[in-house]
């Protein structure tokens, strides 16, 4: 159990300090660049990270649940395989795109797809490898390492000037690299020799393929409806409204997703590479899942309460004037973004239970709703605002009755979730009252930052206080 937690510190802690140093890089970023530039950049990396999550066709995840240590091996040659062949096929797709709509929009950015693809994939594939080892550490250095390299090449290139969105582009290039380059050099069982009964071998590669097939038939078609699902927005609102709105959208994600990098996507990592032996003891499960949800839905329900009542403000002072609608976009799309948090973690039992082809259904139902959505009101002449919350809407159906069934895997019912649900609720009554109080008051932008950091600490405070039992209780059971 000790173990447990400290690998979940050890990860989140790695994602907290490059977060952190993402987001203290931000505001001098957005006084670096326009919101054009970033509506450009937001455009480019929307196409790569709908591309990358299946450059490895999920041979990746299948790495953490492999049975044995030799299929492990085999499983991280397929992947890096296919990431190189995936690289290459989207370079050959650049020359029909370069004449469309969206090459006039991404310009020369376009041929610099394949190339982050290739490095992200890279990253991907090692990484997983590295969580079967156990190398959390290693893990949270190369993250930091990743953050400093993107957003000091970034700030570099935009204080030389004349770059334009490239540099935020370059930045989001060196820095995978340099993740990879860690990753590969500090983890044992990929950078030293092999025994020799790990036969790597045509045969054994497709003895594997053929034991995981599921992962790239299905899992991998899942993740590109997934994260088709999260990026397609950014590349509809350029066409459909302008750049500068896709950049005012990518910038609220950016601030929204915080939680999820910090914590969610750290918990569900060792929560998969924890578990994995263990899952024929579902009530077990079922508790410690129940736990790691309510976890993680504190800073997403914070968020949510802070982007309601004071995003634009907020958002207006940290990043300046002129990205102040983006924290109203923020705004509407919290209650979306705190369901998907919660869904994230619970999302470990898709792999677990090898449940690939349900979660197919849901990623293609999500993507279709927020296309949907935002065609509809597109057509419909309605503003930016209505479109966007329509989406949220569309969106938080969904990631509720994906959450119910997974739940339902590891025996937990409604009236449980309900329950917890309630008790974390009512122990965000402090924040609450704390940022309507705020709000009604009308502090400066100082006293607005300081007012939300004393909130913030007794919040936390009040949590540790009445919940901190909450994960250790679920392992001990």
């Amino acid at each position: 159990m000790k173990g447990f937690v400290r690998n979940v510190l050890s990860l989140a802690g790695g994602n907290l300090t490059a977060q952190a140093i993402s987001l203290l890089a931000v505001p001098v970023l957005t006084r670096l660049y326009s919101t054009d530039e970033f509506g450009l950049f937001s455009a480019y990396l929307a196409v790569v990270l709908i591309i990358v999550p299946i450059s490895t066709l999920r041979f990746n995840s299948a790495i953490l649940v492999a049975e044995t240590e030799e299929q492990a091996a085999n499983l991280l040659v397929l992947s890096l395989g296919s990431v190189l062949v995936v690289s290459v096929v989207v370079l050959l797709c650049l020359f029909p795109v370069s004449a469309t709509g969206a090459g006039e929009i991404l310009q020369i950015y376009l041929w610099l797809i394949p190339i982050s693809v290739f490095a992200q994939g890279m990253v991907q594939s090692i990484q997983f490898r590295a969580l079967r080892a156990k190398r959390f550490n290693t893990i949270a250095v190369a993250q930091i390492t990743e953050s400093v390299t993107d957003r000091g090449t970034a700030i570099g290139l935009g204080l030389l000037g004349g770059f334009g969105a490239l540099g935020l582009v370059m930045g989001r290039i060196v820095g995978p690299v340099i993740n990879a380059v860690v990753l590969w050099s500090k983890t044992p069982s990929i950078s030293q020799p092999q025994p020799a009964s790990w036969a790597i071998t045509r045969q054994t590669l497709l003895n594997t393929v053929s034991r995981y097939r599921d992962f790239p038939l299905f899992s991998s078609w899942a993740f590109l409806a997934n994260s088709a699902a999260r990026e397609m927005p950014v590349l509809m609102l350029a066409v459909i409204y302008s750049p500068a709105v896709a950049g005012l959208y990518g910038l609220g994600l950016r601030v929204l997703n915080m939680p999820m990098l910090m914590l969610g996507d750290a918990l569900s990592k060792v929560l998969l590479s924890h578990i994995r032996e263990k899952k024929s003891e579902k009530e077990a499960l079922g508790r410690l899942q129940l736990a790691a949800f309510a976890v993680v839905l504190y800073p997403g329900m914070l968020l949510m309460i802070i982007m309601v009542a004071v995003g634009s403000e907020l958002f207006a002072t940290v990043f300046g004037g002129n990205w102040q609608d983006a924290g109203i976009y923020a705004a509407i799309l919290s209650p979306a973004i705190m369901l998907m948090l919660g869904y994230r973690v619970m999302s470990v039992l898709f792999d677990l239970y090898e449940r690939q082809r349900q979660r197919m259904f849901f990623d293609f139902g999500l993507l279709a709703a927020r296309v949907a959505s935002l065609l509809l009101t597109g057509a419909a002449g309605l503003s930016v605002y209505e479109a966007l919350a329509m989406m949220m809407l569309a969106s938080s159906v969904l990631y509720a009755a994906a959450i119910v069934y997974l739940f339902n895997l590891v025996h937990v019912t409604v009236p449980m979730i309900m329950a917890r649900l309630s008790r974390s609720i009512s122990l965000m009554s402090p924040s609450v009252l704390g940022v309507y109080g705020i709000y009604y008051v009308g502090f400066g932008q100082l006293q607005l930052l300081a007012a939300l950091i004393v909130l913030l600490a007794l919040q936390a405070a009040v949590v540790v206080k009445f919940d901190r039992q909450l994960l250790v209780g679920a392992m001990q059971r």
